[in-house]
């Protein structure tokens, strides 16, 4: 009934036989696993006075498609979700705002300041987006699995892009980060597979995990003077990479285990002279690749970094043979 504020914890949790909800234009808060495991949940109707979503409130709701919001995409944009799996689009494919499906162009309003965890996830009728320069913060999965996206535009304010923000958007390909942007989080540009090129901006300073793995189109990187680490797996089988600049004053020190493993095409990399570790098998089965500039920085090369680089036949080495020989390489 409407005189229904919040929809406490655990609630409706593990209701099998449950189909359909709507919430009346009371409520403001959904608390945690409140459809927890309704698996038979296939609809959910929740107003613009909604603000908070509790942790895993739609968790196990696998039979979820279609999610209707009354409000606009910029209230929807600011609802609080604690977790991705507070957030029905985990699992829904049509998301109905103000009735309307999202689909085609989705233009992010100018005042909005986060995208929400999850917020377009698996749209997939979702074509282009272009995000404001008011929004600072674009949250965990927001576009994740939006298979048809295309194109995307960044506004300048933005200073992160979270975890899996962008993952599986697979028919992707361009983005433009801009020099706002600090964080690239784990799996951001994981599997987009029609990816050609990226440049990481001189702003950044960290590459997360995963971060641009697996993108099978991608040949040319571009990574800029701020970024200090290049995480496990950033890169990880792109296997058509056959270039990686890094700028003339980079401060990067570590690449991180697996970072460029399996990239079969990368022929030659120059490191910056910032570089003190090459993580575990960094290069390894880095087939093509035939020569390295490895600098007087270096101090330790992990356990198989350059393990079945089968045609390695220059190691250029900017120090000493003394300064060589007293590097820690992890055999």
């Amino acid at each position: 009934p409407d005189s229904v504020t919040t929809i406490g914890d655990d609630v409706f949790a593990y209701c099998g036989s449950l189909t359909s909800i709507v919430i009346p234009d009371s409520v403001a808060t959904i608390g945690e696993r409140a459809f927890y495991y309704c698996t038979s949940l296939t609809s959910v109707t929740i107003p613009d006075s909604v603000k908070s979503i509790g942790y895993a409130a739609f968790y196990g709701c696998s039979n979820l498609t279609d999610v209707y919001y009354t409000g606009d995409i910029a209230s929807w944009c600011g609802i609080s979700f604690e977790s991705i799996d507070a957030n029905p689009m985990r699992y829904a494919t049509n998301l109905y705002i103000d009735g309307k499906l999202v689909e085609g162009e989705l233009v992010i309003p100018n005042g909005v300041t986060t995208i929400g965890k999850a917020a377009f996830r698996n749209c997939s009728r979702l074509t282009s987006v272009t995000i404001p320069n008011s929004v600072t913060t674009i949250d965990e999965w927001a576009f994740y699995d939006c298979s048809s996206l295309t194109s995307v535009t960044i506004g300048n304010s933005v200073t992160t892009i979270g975890e899996s923000a962008f993952s599986s958007c697979t028919s992707l390909t361009s983005v433009t980060i801009p020099n706002s942007v600090i964080t690239i989080g784990s799996s951001a540009f994981h599997h987009c597979d029609s990816l050609t090129s990226i440049v990481i901006p001189d702003s950044v300073t960290t590459i997360g995990q995963f971060a641009v793995a697996h993108c099978d189109s991608l040949t040319r990187v571009t990574i800029g003077n701020s970024v200090t680490t290049i995480g496990d797996f950033a890169f990880f089988y792109c296997d058509r990479l056959t270039s990686v600049t890094f700028g003339e004053d980079s401060q990067l020190t570590t690449i991180g285990s697996d970072a460029f493993k399996y990239c079969t095409s990368l022929t030659r990399i120059v490191l910056p002279d910032s570089v003190t570790t090459i993580g575990n098998e960094a290069f390894l089965n880095c087939t093509s690749l035939i020569g390295i500039f490895i600098p007087d920085s270096v101090t330790t090369i992990g356990e198989g970094a350059f393990y079945n680089c089968s045609k390695l036949t220059g190691i250029y080495y900017g120090g000493t043979g003394e300064q060589w020989d007293a590097i820690s390489i992890d055999l």
